[in-house]
């Protein structure tokens, strides 16, 4: 008899600890560490609902350029990106996306990665370039007329137009001719630094979809 009470209490005990520690649990919460998604805290965006796609491109360019100079020739141009800004600038919104990968500016169009950013009325994106990449330099540039210009000091390239994200996947192509005939005929580091931030680049205002998302 005093077996089966002392099994019984046994149990008893068993069956409040499980459930001392179910009800233990309950308060927890699980974290998860967002640091690799390569996104910073957004600010700004210019309307709520969720985040859309956006596959970003540079457009294709010409390494030749206009001016009468032997060798303005683009050669090769590869940058450090750790930023895109994506802003408004009617209501001041700024929308920050981390990046921090070297990326080989190619003439026939260069993908550089499917951002997620929020729905909104957009007209300015700012890709910002740092010495934090293997090559150590924020871009380098390589033209016909004097070789390999590597820049350190930190970049930034402008692109003004206008699109609206929304639900739908997109593809933004940033419009690089007028960056790239820049280039061709830098002479020096100050130059090509100039060629990038002095020359304002352009994105077209019929945001397009990619194919089978829509118009």
């Amino acid at each position: 008899m005093r077996a089966r009470q002392a099994r019984n209490l046994a149990v008893v005990l068993a069956t409040i600890l499980v459930l001392s520690a179910g009800f233990n649990n309950c308060g927890a919460r699980t974290t998860r560490d967002e640091s690799s998604l390569g996104l910073s805290e957004a600010r700004g965006g210019t309307s709520g609902g969720n985040p859309a796609r956006t596959q970003l491109r540079f457009s294709p360019y010409d390494p030749a350029t206009a001016e009468p100079l032997a060798g303005a020739l683009l050669k090769s141009f590869t940058i450090c990106a750790t930023e895109f800004h994506f802003r408004s600038q009617a209501d001041g919104a700024d929308y920050v996306v981390a990046y921090n990968s070297e990326l080989e500016i190619l003439p026939d169009g260069t993908t550089v990665a499917d951002l997620t950013i929020p729905r909104g009325d957009y007209d300015q994106v700012t890709v910002v370039m740092r010495n934090t990449c293997g090559t150590g330099a924020s871009m380098v540039v390589t033209n016909g007329l004097v070789g390999r210009i590597p820049v350190s000091d930190p970049v930034k390239m402008t692109f003004e137009g206008g699109f609206s994200s929304d639900s739908r996947e997109h593809a933004l192509t940033l419009d690089l001719a007028a960056i790239s005939r820049a280039l061709a005929i830098s002479a020096d580091t100050q130059q090509a630094i100039t060629s990038v931030s002095g020359v304002a680049g352009l994105f077209p205002s019929d945001f397009a979809g990619l194919a089978g998302t829509g118009p």
